[in-house]
């Protein structure tokens, strides 16, 4: 892919976004997200491929592609994205304050409809901080494997690259990470107000810190 050809990938991407940019769907939310990440990552990748030209010009090509191969099937019988070349390093990442192992990119605050997208990367092999989710969230793997573990540490779900999941507030506490390799999800999260989002835990389950909407609209007004 040309730099000519990532704007026009760029802008239509934009121009879609702006003309459903009013509503407060969360599903339209959610699809606006995922297609700014394919967006940027696309024009990312044709402006490093014009200081390349003559260096991995087929791999640039697309920045994701959809492998609907048979044997690409999710564990309830539906198609994965099979996104081959998602670029991390076309994100600018920062850390998550007082956490390990996460580093994070808010994409998109929505005040009205009180929901956040955003890119979190959890380091291969480690886990997070123990955690609860105490809104509504959705998730998509973008790259890599995300794990779940117990509190005790078992591992206790595995997704692959391509899964969707949809998620509610739950009082079971978890930790999560990569697998071999980091692992990058797109979080939509969703509170619906100006409440809670995650609650942080120690060892012994007591909170010790809780993110907010507001909490993410504040780093996200310091990435800007």
């Amino acid at each position: 892919m040309n730099a000519v050809r990532g704007i026009e990938v760029f802008r239509d991407a934009t121009s879609v976004e702006r003309c459903f940019r009013s509503s407060t769907h969360p599903e339209i939310h959610f699809s606006l997200a995922l297609s700014r990440v394919l967006a940027f990552t696309r024009y990312a990748k044709a402006l490093t491929g014009c200081a390349r030209a003559n260096r991995q010009r087929d791999s640039d090509r697309h920045a994701f592609v959809v492998n609907m191969d048979k044997n690409n099937i999710n564990p309830r019988g539906n198609h994965m994205l099979d996104i081959n070349s998602f670029d991390e390093n076309a994100i600018t990442w920062r850390e998550l304050p007082d956490v390990e192992h996460v580093w994070l990119s808010i994409l998109d605050v929505d005040e009205t409809a009180k929901i956040v997208d955003v890119l979190f990367r959890f380091a291969a092999n480690e886990k997070i901080v123990l955690h609860r989710h105490v809104a509504a969230f959705h998730t998509f793997v973008v790259k890599g494997e995300h794990r779940i573990y117990t509190p005790e540490g078992e591992l206790k779900e595995v997704r692959p690259v391509g899964t969707y999941k949809a998620g509610k507030a739950h009082p079971e506490p978890h930790t999560e990470g990569g697998g071999d390799t980091d692992v990058v999800i797109l979080f939509s999260l969703r509170p619906y107000c100006d409440g809670p989002i995650y609650e942080i835990l120690d060892d012994d389950g007591n909170i010790v810190d809780t993110m907010t909407f507001d909490g993410m609209k504040e780093l996200y007004a310091e990435a800007a």
